[in-house]
C-alpha cells in the first residue's frame, strides 16, 4: 500500500511508526473513506463493540456509538444481539439487558431525549422557586422549579417561636405585627405597641379583614398597611389559648372568649 509523501515526511519528522494493513486485511469500500491516524486514537463504543472511530463502527451497521470504550458488562451477562434503544441513567442502550447489565437503575423506552438549550433574557427580576432564588422567572423554569413567586426566598430564623397571642405592635418597618415576639423574628424593632397608624386616615371604626388575616380599624388603614384585598368585617376571634373553661347551652368552651365568639352571652364557669 502506497503512502502520500505528506503523510511520509510527517512520519520521519515525528519518528512515528505507522502499522498498515496487509493487502490479506484490506479495508472494505466503506472503512477505506475513513481517516487514517499517526496516534491510536480514543476508541467509541457501537452497539457494544468497541471500534477504532466513529466513521469504522457506522461502516459496521452499529446504531448507538458513544465515545469512549465500552463499560465492562458483567460476564455472567448474557443479551441478545437485538436493537431496542433504551435510556438508562442519562446514557443510551442497545436494549434494556445491556443497560441493566452496566449498572443503570433508571430505564426508559427508546433514546435519551436531548436537552433543549435553554435561552434566557439577561434580566434581574428575582424569584423564589421551589425555596430557591433565581434572576428572573425564565431561569427558574429552566432548572425545572415548579412552585416560583415573585421576589427573592423568604429568610426565616431558625427556631423562632412565638406565643399565639395577640399583642400588637408597629415595628420600625411601618407594619403591624400580631405581638412583639413576631417582629423580632422579622428582624423589625418595636417603635411602639398597637397597630401602626397612618396619618391621613379618618379615625373612625368601620372594620375590614385583609387578606394577611388581620383586622384593621378601616379600609384606609388596611390599604395603608400594604394590604390589597379586603373584605368587610372583622377577620374571626382571636382568643387566648387559655383553658378556663365556662358552659353555656349545654357546651364546654375552652374560655369565656371563646363562647362569646360563639355567640353566647350567659356562661357559668366550670364545665358542662
Amino acid at each position: 500500500m502506497s503512502i502520500p509523501a505528506s503523510i511520509s515526511m510527517l512520519l520521519v519528522l515525528t519518528g512515528t511508526c505507522l502499522n498498515l494493513p496487509d493487502a490479506a486485511a484490506a479495508p472494505t469500500s466503506c472503512e477505506s473513506s475513513c481517516p487514517v491516524y499517526v496516534r491510536e486514537p480514543t476508541p467509541v463504543c457501537g452497539d457494544g463493540k468497541e471500534y477504532m472511530d466513529e466513521c469504522r463502527a457506522k461502516c459496521a451497521g452499529a446504531k448507538v456509538i458513544t465515545k469512549g470504550p465500552c463499560p465492562t458488562i458483567n460476564p455472567a451477562c448474557t443479551c441478545l444481539a437485538i436493537y431496542e434503544p433504551v435510556c438508562g441513567d442519562g446514557k443510551d442502550y442497545g436494549n434494556e439487558c445491556l443497560a441493566r447489565c452496566t449498572g443503570a437503575k433508571v430505564i426508559s423506552k427508546g433514546p435519551c431525549p436531548t436537552p433543549k438549550p435553554c435561552v434566557c433574557p439577561e434580566i434581574y427580576q428575582p424569584v423564589c422557586g421551589d425555596g430557591k432564588d433565581y434572576s428572573n422567572e425564565c431561569l427558574a423554569r429552566c432548572a425545572g422549579a415548579k412552585v416560583i413567586s415573585s421576589g427573592i426566598c423568604p429568610t426565616e430564623s431558625p427556631g423562632c417561636i412565638c406565643p399565639m397571642i395577640y399583642d400588637p405592635v408597629c415595628g420600625s418597618d411601618g407594619r403591624t405585627y400580631s405581638n412583639g415576639c413576631a417582629a423580632s423574628c422579622a428582624g423589625v424593632k418595636v417603635v411602639s405597641k398597637g397597630r401602626c397608624e397612618c396619618r391621613n386616615c379618618p379615625k373612625i371604626y368601620k372594620p375590614v379583614c385583609g387578606s394577611d388575616g388581620e383586622t384593621y380599624q378601616n379600609a384606609c388603614q388596611a390599604k395603608c398597611s400594604g394590604v390589597k384585598k379586603i373584605s368587610q368585617g372583622t377577620c374571626g376571634c382571636v382568643c387566648p389559648l387559655v383553658y378556663a373553661p365556662v358552659c353555656a347551652d349545654g357546651k364546654t368552651y375552652d374560655n369565656e372568649c371563646e363562647a362569646n365568639c360563639a355567640g353566647v352571652k350567659n356562661a357559668n364557669p366550670g364545665e358542662c
